[in-house]
């Protein structure tokens, strides 16, 4: 594997450049990558790789041609591991059948038509055996859902669909019918 900095460079000073081209970006971490020049940079879940003097930045997945893997994939999981562990399961709202089977961490947003799905048939999901920790609720009712008293029950009632209501309609001959 290549090293990315040569005997000389200065590793500090080239975080600083890092940091300098990146302005106002909370970086988690700066490491050296296996490309020559470059270093792996982590900012919440994403990984980009930016050069040593801080002008280039490739952002994608670094493939190793040989083994056809993936060099960014581990570093993004365990980025998004720990992003979700900083969570912590206080904040979250978990859905848990009797045996978990498997589990699965949900970024939902209330007014996702794709979430209100999932929870309309989260009774499947449990009796599957699957456990949902719905890390956060976004959308215009996500604050009283986190300060509901039954937080699941509140975040199934608030991504069901209201009930229709259909508009009182009266046939055009209404006023002459007595």
């Amino acid at each position: 594997m290549l090293v990315s900095t040569s005997a000389l460079a200065d590793p500090s000073a080239d975080r600083a450049a890092i940091r300098e081209a990146l302005p106002g970006l909370q970086i988690d971490a700066i490491e050296p990558a296996p490309i020559a020049g470059f270093y792996e940079v982590v900012v919440g879940s994403h990984v980009v790789y930016v050069s040593a003097d801080g002008r280039y930045m490739l952002q994608g997945d670094l493939i190793d041609l040989k083994t056809r893997l993936s060099l960014t994939e581990p570093r993004r999981r365990e980025a998004q591991r720990a992003a979700i562990e900083a969570v912590g399961e206080d904040k979250m709202i978990i859905f848990k059948p009797e045996k978990v089977k498997h589990k699965v961490t949900v970024f939902t947003d209330i007014d996702c038509g794709y979430c209100r799905k999932l929870h309309g048939e989260m009774d499947q999901y449990l009796d599957a055996g699957i456990e949902e920790d719905a890390a956060s609720a976004f959308g215009a009712m996500a604050a009283t859902t986190s300060v509901a008293p039954d937080r699941s029950r509140g975040l199934n009632t608030s991504t069901s669909p209201p009930p229709a209501r259909l508009p009182e309609c009266l046939p055009p001959t209404a006023s002459t019918m007595a």
